[in-house]
């Protein structure tokens, strides 16, 4: 269950206004506590995140609330089809949301297909799919979403990723070679697919390993592959000296330049000679 502090910090609709559209439009129907707080279901946000999305796009509250959930369904889908508008980038965000956290695939689907259609994969990446994964945290962090919901959400976007790279073609005679990998208690491969698809796309040879990968594992890889380049990221909360003895420990085995991605200040203490640090996609692409 939600807090409407929740709804507001999820949907970006301030608290006050949820209030007035409560009153005036019966436009939520909140359960509350003995105290009289009020709580708000899965299917609340969902409807708020449409409801948003169609003011953005143009509507007047008052005629969004005499439609029913099926039309305003069928609003959204009808500004689905790629077009000028950064309003439609909040569009997509909330879709993927909603779709996610009720298990529509298929709007999921559509959604994400749309949205490359418009951006492409890498702006989809920056614009929609960050965002999506931030607010996916929020709600984790707080509770407010299952284990299942937001497995879901990570693997459909981890399906359209693998998707893309499988759809660019093979380099018979690559520039560089890149070894792709997460070290130990590193789950979240999302990045890491996305500098896969953007080294596949820039002409690269990529060996890709996955998530939770022991160093000690890397020596076959490193030996038959003989990358130019060691890439991984640094999502999780490190302390300085964990991801520093990490470097050090692969620098010493393998004496490959390295390339680490993650938070600035996560990233910015971490020293080695051969040692790249990148904080932003701009930057990564720069060194192809």
């Amino acid at each position: 269950m939600y807090s409407i502090q929740d709804l507001e910090e999820l949907s970006g609709v301030k608290a006050h206004t949820i209030r007035i559209w409560e009153k005036r439009y019966n436009l939520l129907v909140p359960e509350r506590t003995a105290t009289n707080i009020r709580l708000y279901s899965d299917n609340d946000l969902r409807k708020l995140l449409n409801v948003s999305t169609l003011i953005n796009l143009g509507l007047k509250i008052s005629k969004i609330s005499e439609l029913s959930e099926l039309e305003i369904g069928e609003k959204i889908e009808e500004h689905l089809l790629p077009e000028k508008t950064d309003k439609q980038t909040e569009l997509f965000i909330n879709n993927l949301i909603s779709a996610g956290i009720t298990f529509d695939t298929f709007r999921f689907d559509s959604t994400f297909s749309s949205a490359i259609l418009r951006f492409g994969l890498r702006d989809t990446y920056t614009k929609v799919l960050l965002p999506v994964l931030i607010r996916i945290g929020l709600m984790w962090g707080k509770n407010q979403i299952v284990p299942a919901q937001e497995h879901l959400i990570s693997n459909l976007i981890k399906q359209k990723l693998f998707a893309g790279i499988d759809g660019l073609p093979l380099n018979t005679s690559p520039k560089k070679k890149y070894l792709l990998f997460l070290p130990p208690n590193e789950n979240h491969e999302i990045g890491l697919l996305l500098s896969y698809y953007l080294l596949k796309q820039a002409g690269h040879r990529v060996y890709y390993l996955g998530a939770n990968v022991p160093i000690n594992n890397l020596n076959i890889a490193v030996k038959s592959a003989n990358p130019d380049f060691i890439v991984f990221f640094a999502v999780r909360s490190w302390g300085a000296k964990q991801l520093q003895d990490v470097v050090d420990e692969i620098l010493q085995k393998f004496e490959k330049n390295i390339v680490v991605l993650g938070n600035e200040n996560t990233i910015k203490p971490v020293k080695g000679k051969g040692l790249i640090k990148i904080h932003s996609i701009d930057q990564f692409e720069s060194i192809f």
